[in-house]
C-alpha cells in the first residue's frame, strides 16, 4: 500500500515537473460576478481630448465567503484571472459620439483576508493596460474589445489559503480610467461578469 501512494505521489511530482498535467479552471473564483464599481469621470471640456476618473472607494472593495470545496491540490505555480466585463453606464452629464475607448491603466486587484493584514504578504495583480470599446445603441451601451484583462498574481503559496480559509475575503482593486476621446464629466458604472481563474501546477 505505502509503495502504492509513493507510486502515485512520483508519478504526480513527475506529471507536474513535465508539463503533463492542463491548467486548472476554477471559474470566478474571486466572485467578481454581478459587483459595480462607480468612478467619477472629469472631462476636459474638449471632444479630442480625455475623461479621467481613479477606480477606488467603496464601490472598489468587495467581501465574498471561503470556498471550502476549491480543488488546489499543491502550491500553484501560477494563478491567473481573466477579467470580464458585462456591462457599463454612462450617466447624465457624459456623451458618447461613436466609438469610445475606455483605459484602465495600472489596474491592480489584492486579495486578503483577516489572517493576512500584512500587504507584503497578500496576493495582487497588476495588468498594465486593460482596455475595451464602448458603443451606445439602441440606447444601451455595448462592450466589445475587451484586452489586457488577465491578472497574474503573486504570493502564490498564500493564494488557497485566503480562498479557502481564514474568514471572510476582501478583494480590493485600484487604477486610474480614462476615455477616448473625452465623455464629458459623469459617473462611470462598471458591472464585472464572471471572470475565470486559472491554476497551473
Amino acid at each position: 500500500m505505502k509503495r502504492n501512494l509513493a507510486l502515485g505521489g512520483f508519478l504526480v511530482l513527475a506529471f507536474v515537473g513535465c508539463g503533463l498535467i492542463p491548467p486548472i479552471d476554477v471559474g470566478d473564483v474571486l466572485a467578481l460576478n454581478g459587483k459595480t464599481t462607480d468612478i467619477t469621470l472629469t472631462g476636459t471640456g474638449s471632444a479630442s481630448i480625455q475623461s479621467t476618473g481613479t477606480i477606488g472607494g467603496a464601490s472598489a472593495t468587495f467581501t465574498f465567503d471561503d470556498n471550502l470545496n476549491l480543488n488546489i491540490p499543491l502550491t500553484p505555480n501560477s494563478f491567473s484571472y481573466t477579467v470580464a466585463i458585462s456591462n457599463v453606464n454612462f450617466g447624465s452629464g457624459c456623451t458618447l459620439t461613436g466609438n469610445t475607448t475606455v483605459q484602465i491603466q495600472n489596474f491592480k486587484v489584492v486579495l486578503s483576508d483577516p489572517a493576512f493584514t500584512d500587504p507584503s504578504k497578500q496576493p495582487s495583480a497588476t495588468a498594465s493596460n486593460l482596455s475595451f470599446s464602448v458603443t451606445l445603441s439602441g440606447g444601451a451601451f455595448i462592450v466589445s474589445n475587451l484586452s489586457g484583462n488577465e491578472l497574474v498574481f503573486n504570493n502564490l503559496g498564500n493564494v488557497g489559503t485566503i480562498l479557502k480559509g481564514g474568514g471572510t475575503n476582501t478583494l480590493t482593486l485600484s487604477g486610474t480610467v480614462s476615455t477616448h476621446p473625452s465623455v464629458g464629466s459623469c459617473t462611470l458604472t462598471i458591472t464585472w461578469g464572471a471572470g475565470k481563474g486559472t491554476i497551473k501546477l
